[in-house]
């Protein structure tokens, strides 16, 4: 045994320095991949030679058929591709965090899958990455956020907005699901994780606003994590005017100017089991 140590601790050495490496490979290949892609953003942006003949005619006469229709379908397409290559993003970031995220360890290595992110996203993210981790009685689940923007492109198709959930099982992390795209077109986007009112859930608070709107109009969410599936407990009508939000040890409050109104809002929301519940004002 003691001939045998010196072997064993060389041997730890050089498959730490291995994983380690393998690690900065993952992040470096995952980095490099995205470049690309947002590189593929930008070209996606520029106009064909087709497009600028048609925008030149646009100048003249905007009103034929001909340039009409050719507008329409050029926008049409590069909408489809465009989609196609944020597509390719996620998955890029499903992969990463699926090779890296340390399942056996209680919280996912979450911190390093958000410094990772941070990096690898840095030319295509419209917001800084967040991963918070949460545990329920099936194990723990892995929560990331994030937003991709889409070049100079405004409104719907302006960004793309994730709130993605990965869970451990044995020996490996696994996607679980998604909150879906109620929140693409929409920038300055903030998440905030609210003290959960039941047991086995996460409760988040997504805000944002939408990107080429005349003055800024919020929208709020609140999705609940149970197990790693997405549930919307929260889904008010946008509002005009900005706000900001804080959190209590029983909810949340909104505070900020109401856009062109000569009022404030000021609004203190509580969470119980069942939902989101607006605390009647003493005025």
């Amino acid at each position: 045994m003691k001939q045998l140590l010196p072997v064993l601790a060389l041997a730890a050495s050089v498959c730490a320095g291995q994983t380690a490496d393998q690690t900065h490979e993952t992040l470096a290949s995952a980095e490099d991949r995205v470049n690309a892609l947002s590189r593929k953003v930008s070209q996606l942006l520029s106009p064909s030679p087709k497009e600028q003949e048609l925008i030149a005619a646009c100048k003249i006469n905007c009103s034929t058929a001909q340039v009409q229709d050719g507008l329409r379908k050029i926008s049409a397409e590069r909408l489809v591709a465009m989609d196609a290559v944020v597509s390719q993003i996620h998955a890029e970031v499903d992969r990463y965090i699926i090779r890296t995220a340390h399942p056996k360890t209680p919280d996912l290595d979450h911190r390093g899958i958000e410094s990772g992110l941070k990096q690898i996203l840095s030319s295509a993210a419209d917001m800084p990455p967040v991963a918070l981790v949460s545990k329920s009685t099936g194990g723990y689940t892995l929560i990331v956020m994030y937003s991709l923007h889409k070049g100079d492109m405004m409104g719907p198709g302006a960004t793309s907005v994730t709130l993605r959930s990965y869970r451990a099982r044995g020996d490996r992390v696994e996607l679980v699901d998604g909150t879906g795209s109620d929140m693409d077109g929409y920038g300055r986007v903030s998440v905030e994780e609210l003290r959960s009112p039941t047991r086995d859930e996460a409760w988040i608070l997504v805000s944002g606003y939408m990107t080429g709107a005349n003055g800024p109009n919020a929208r709020m969410r609140v999705y609940v994590c149970n197990s790693g599936k997405f549930r919307t407990m929260w889904m008010p009508a946008n509002v005009w005017g900005t706000f900001t939000v804080r959190l209590t040890d029983g909810g949340f409050t909104v505070e900020g100017a109401y856009y062109r109104q000569d009022k404030k809002r000021r609004e203190t929301y509580v969470l119980a089991p069942d939902g989101v519940y607006l605390v009647p004002s003493e005025n």
